[in-house]
């Protein structure tokens, strides 16, 4: 579990194709001392497994189902990547409780800026159009946001300087895939509102003619 407060912005030394997984190094020169062999970490807000990790770089591996389901399938050398390790249980949740496990990939359409924040509107996935809620949680790339507007097809996150200068969404560019995670309680109370709309038309009597 995470809390969607970026501790690091990594850098990708190697990306090896396995055919059907991808071996990721990646420079972590503040975190690389505290992260061991097994351990997890959030990659753009995915939770992947450490290999290995010495001299400020760890490994991990990722799998063809992850590679296709996230952006990280798009890293080469030199991209930048969110890092953030695990939430223990006196961290002060600055966030929202973020699993790192990844629903889909939006895009960002539009970057706006002022002198005291940058607006940036992604789409909606589809299946996710009543999950996203004005004034409600959202992780992007493993950052904890607040959704500031939404519209039919879009939604907006507002970022203040000091969390563009400490995470990769300050040179973000129009056009880029990003990671998405649906706030967990939405999808429980989505998961509930389903099971008992299902179970209440099983339950209904049948609709017989009458004469």
């Amino acid at each position: 579990m995470f809390t969607g407060i970026v501790q690091e912005i990594g850098t990708v030394t190697k990306a090896e194709d396995l055919g059907d997984a991808a071996r990721l190094e990646v420079s972590a020169p503040r975190l690389g001392e505290t992260i061991t062999k097994g351990s997890s970490i959030a990659v753009n807000g995915c939770c992947l497994t450490v290999l290995s990790s010495a001299g400020g770089v760890f490994s991990t591996l990722v799998m063809e189902d992850t590679l296709q389901a996230t952006n990280l399938g798009l890293l080469t050398e030199g991209s930048r990547v969110n890092l953030e390790t695990p939430l223990a249980l006196h961290t002060p949740l600055g966030g929202h409780l973020v699993q790192g496990f990844i629903d889909d990939v939006t895009e960002l359409v539009a970057r706006r800026s002022t002198d005291h924040f940058d607006t940036l509107r992604f789409t909606v996935p589809e299946r996710f159009s009543t999950h996203l809620v004005r004034k409600g949680p959202v992780a992007l790339d493993g950052i904890s946001l607040t959704v500031s507007e939404r519209g039919e097809h879009w939604f907006e996150v507002s970022l203040i300087p000091l969390t563009l200068g400490n995470t990769i969404f300050g040179d973000l560019a129009v056009g880029t895939r990003v990671n998405l995670e649906i706030d967990l309680f939405a999808k429980y109370i989505d998961a509930i509102v389903a099971m008992r709309q299902g179970h209440a038309q099983r339950e209904s009597p049948a609709m017989t003619p009458h004469g």
